[in-house]
Order: C-alpha cells, then sequence, then structure tokens
C-alpha cells in the first residue's frame, strides 16, 4: 500500500536515542547521565528509551560495535604490509572514527568500570572489541599465545586512549606517535614485523 501524500515514516527510534546519549555525554560525565537526561534530548518517553535500550551499557555497546563494523567494513587491508603496521592503520582509523564524536567518547572512557557490577562485563566488551581489529590485521587471538595477544594489546591500548583524550593536534599526530610507540613494545608485534615474508 502507498504512504499516504505528505506522509513520512517516524524518525528510527534508536538512532534518535543514540543522538540523545551522544549529546548528552558530550555535555555530563556519562555516569551521572540519566534515562530522563536522553529522553528529554531525544523528545520520546522515558519507558521508550528503555524499551530501545534495557540498560545504558547497551547504549554505549551499541555506539562502539557500529562503530567497529564501519570502520573494519570501510578499511582496505593492504596485502603487502606487516600486520604490525596493519594493526597501526586499522586502530588509527579507529581513533579518526571516536573523534567525530570526542567529547562523547572520552565520556563513556571515563565511566568505564564506573559501576563495580558491571566491571567484567565492561572489561569483556572492551578486549572482544580489540579482537575484530586484531583479527583483520591477522593477529592470533585464539589459545593461550592469542590471549596473551590480546591482553597486551588491551593493557597497550588503554594507555593510547589516555593520550587520544589530550590529543588535540589536527591530525592526531600524538596518538599516532603514542600508538607506534606502544606496538614497538609489544614482542610479538615486532616478531610479526621481522618474520612477514
Amino acid at each position: 500500500m502507498s504512504k499516504a501524500k505528505g506522509q513520512h515514516p517516524k524518525p528510527d527510534r534508536r538512532a534518535r536515542v543514540i543522538n540523545a546519549a551522544l549529546s548528552a555525554a558530550a555535555h555530563e560525565a556519562w555516569e551521572f547521565v540519566s534515562y530522563v537526561d536522553i529522553a528529554q534530548r531525544a523528545t520520546m518517553a522515558v519507558d521508550e528509551v528503555c524499551d530501545v535500550f534495557p540498560a545504558k551499557a547497551d547504549i554505549i555497546r551499541h555506539i562502539v560495535r557500529e562503530m567497529d563494523h564501519e570502520v573494519l567494513k570501510n578499511y582496505k587491508v593492504d596485502a603487502r604490509a606487516s600486520k604490525r603496521d596493519t594493526l597501526f592503520d586499522v586502530l588509527m582509523e579507529r581513533f579518526d572514527a571516536m573523534s567525530e564524536h570526542r567529547a562523547a567518547h572520552a565520556s563513556f572512557i571515563k565511566s568505564f568500570g564506573w559501576n563495580h557490577c558491571e566491571k567484567f562485563s565492561d572489561l569483556n566488551f572492551y578486549f572482544s572489541s580489540l579482537e575484530n581489529y586484531m583479527r583483520a590485521a591477522e593477529v592470533e587471538t585464539r589459545g593461550l599465545k592469542g590471549l596473551a595477544n590480546v591482553l597486551a594489546l588491551g593493557a597497550g591500548y588503554g594507555w593510547v586512549l589516555y593520550v587520544w583524550m589530550g590529543d588535540r593536534t589536527h591530525d592526531l599526530t600524538k596518538t599516532m606517535a603514542a600508538l607506534d610507540k606502544m606496538l614497538g613494545r609489544l614482542e610479538w608485534a615486532r616478531d610479526y614485523i621481522r618474520t612477514k615474508s
């Protein structure tokens, strides 16, 4: 059935909540942002927001998953590059993507683990996100060796995130330098450079 003239579909509720959450997080610490704040910015009822995202953590995870999906979908792997260089490039793409909503993402990062009940799930999601980028660079993430790789990158990436939050250079020069330095310190990353055929 065709739509009546002048009738438009209702805006996607999920997109409205996401945009409202990004706006709220950019202006206030995420841990103090309430569903009322988000609902007001989205011009929705609180129960509508809760229906779309039952928990605030669900909002962040959706934002990060969508960002990761877009970054990895659009990233073109250079078969001639080392795994370490590929990992550097794809992670920088991620930083570029976060910079579109820098204040909001910085707020999300600062709230990481703030809720003690969600610390484990926060960590699990953090490492799962990084694993996606490691697999894109064909870095081993399975077994004991893979676990060690993921944990090592996770620890180092946390430091680079801290640098990124304070990086006000136009082309993220400080972040690039920090990421390059961090990857250079990882023994397995250096091994990949040496063994790349």
